[in-house]
């Protein structure tokens, strides 16, 4: 089975897909880190800044192209 998480922090994003096996055992097969820093665009009103925001969605395109492209059963 083919396992994605995604961890969505303040200043960076990680996705790590990994393989299982049935023993519980698991390989990694994948790793990205995109560092958009988010909480740095955060104003008075808690918002994220526009340039923040659009960085976060391109790196989750990105990393979404490769849980697709894997055949991921989980994310």
């Amino acid at each position: 089975m083919r396992l994605a998480a995604i961890d969505v922090g303040s200043n960076s994003i990680h996705l790590v897909l990994v393989e299982t096996d049935a023993d519980g055992s698991f390989r990694v097969l994948a790793k990205e880190k995109a560092m958009v820093r988010l909480s740095q665009g955060l104003g008075r009103e808690g918002v994220i800044g526009n340039a923040q925001f659009q960085a976060g969605l391109e790196a989750l395109q990105r990393m979404q192209a490769v849980i697709h492209a894997s055949g991921c059963d989980s994310i």
